[in-house]
């Protein structure tokens, strides 16, 4: 089993449930086909099943496959809410594990999947919402944006401080920005820097199809804390760092 899906106790679940099908104690590994020969010099064909033991990957793997097929495709937040529910009121879960299993276990199943940039998409969507949130009350952040390409309030709130600013920013700003981290990330690899370049990545591309990036860039501003503040020298040195600080939350 997997804790962090609704599994039903029926192994033949129709496709159309939330839930996901009970795939038994054991699975087929391979089947082998052999063929030989009668007596009478017919074809015959003989095969042997192996099994393997069911695994809770076998059931990420599932959740992805319902993922994929999920109709219509604009709702899928609604079968990861039912599972995230799930999670969090039988298993007694914590609403932030649960994510990460979605971004770090699912999510990249998803992604080797053909033509699957609708769902990776809305999974993003719904992370960005979900994950953002937690971090916004955390940090007891309050940030309001307006248009990318017109003067900004934020509003910062936290335990000692009420500060309102009023900051002009473009595109190029924001494209100068991700040069400066691109340029800081240079000469490190391991998995945190790798996930802060594949959001940049993200954002970029929301950002040139005139989407909102206001939660991308908090989440950028969180992988930035998390690899170290200090490590980004070309970014804290340039003139543009105090203005983009709000927006990531920094």
């Amino acid at each position: 089993m997997n804790e962090f899906y609704s599994i039903s106790t029926n192994e033949n679940l129709p496709e159309t449930e939330f839930e996901l099908r009970n795939l038994g104690k054991q699975m087929v590994s391979a089947t082998i086909g052999k063929p030989s020969r009668g007596g009478w010099g017919e074809r015959t064909y003989s095969s042997q099943t192996f099994y393997r033991e069911t695994t809770t990957k076998d059931y990420d793997e599932q959740f992805a496959y319902k993922l994929m097929n999920f109709q219509p495709v604009y709702d899928l937040e609604k079968i990861l809410n039912f599972h995230k529910d799930f999670y969090i009121k039988k298993q007694n879960g914590k609403k932030d594990e649960f994510e990460k299993h979605i971004k770090y276990v699912v999510y990249p199943l998803i992604v080797k999947k053909r033509n699957s940039e609708t769902q990776q998409e809305l999974i993003t969507d719904w992370l960005d919402k979900n994950m953002t949130d937690k971090k916004k009350n955390n940090g007891k952040l309050r940030m309001d944006f307006g248009d990318i390409n017109s003067p900004t309030q934020f509003q910062i709130n936290s335990d000692n401080s009420v500060q309102t600013q009023k900051i002009e920013y473009s595109n190029e700003d924001i494209s100068k920005i991700f040069e400066l981290i691109r340029k800081d990330l240079k000469g490190i690899n391991n998995s945190e820097s790798q996930e802060l370049s594949a959001e940049i990545e993200k954002t970029e591309s929301k950002l040139n199809n005139g989407k909102d990036i206001k939660t991308r860039l908090l989440i950028i501003g969180e992988l930035i804390k998390d690899i170290g503040i200090g490590t980004f020298t070309s970014l804290l040195s340039s003139p543009i760092y105090e203005m983009v600080k709000p927006m990531l939350g920094i």
